[in-house]
């Protein structure tokens, strides 16, 4: 399973909300949330977040919602909506694609040390390229 971030919000609507991915593959996800806002029909923009290397990215579009149903765990209860994506721009589903197999999305790389990884990680650390500081 791919938990990742997500906001998403009605087509119509400025408001956003958020939850979080799961069983996402390139043509759809799971979605839990705590709002119960959707619809069976709705048609929502969706922006998935996800970690490249040192930075923060996201793909975009939109999606449908395809189910709806209440879900209650231990810590929580929202609603788990299933989603089929609509529209992906190239360059978005080029990322959700790499994030499906676990790889990084194409960017520049870093020239040189950043200062900012010296201060958090200490120079020369060995950690891992994933770091995401929430």
């Amino acid at each position: 399973m791919i938990a990742l971030p997500l906001e998403y919000r009605k087509k119509n609507e400025t408001g956003l909300q958020a939850g979080v991915t799961g069983d996402l593959s390139d043509t759809g996800s799971v979605v839990y949330s705590v709002f119960r806002d959707l619809c069976i029909g709705d048609e929502i923009m969706v922006r998935v977040l996800f970690a490249n290397g040192f930075a923060l990215d996201s793909f975009k579009g939109i999606a449908a919602v395809v189910s709806k149903k209440a879900h209650i765990e231990k810590d929580w209860k929202g609603y788990l909506y299933g989603l089929a994506f609509l529209h992906l721009s190239r360059e978005d589903r080029e990322k959700l694609r790499l994030v499906c197999a676990g790889e990084e999305s194409p960017r520049e790389e870093w020239r040189g040390e950043p200062f900012w990884r010296s201060v958090l990680l200490g120079a020369g650390s060995p950690c891992g390229h994933r770091l995401v500081v929430w």
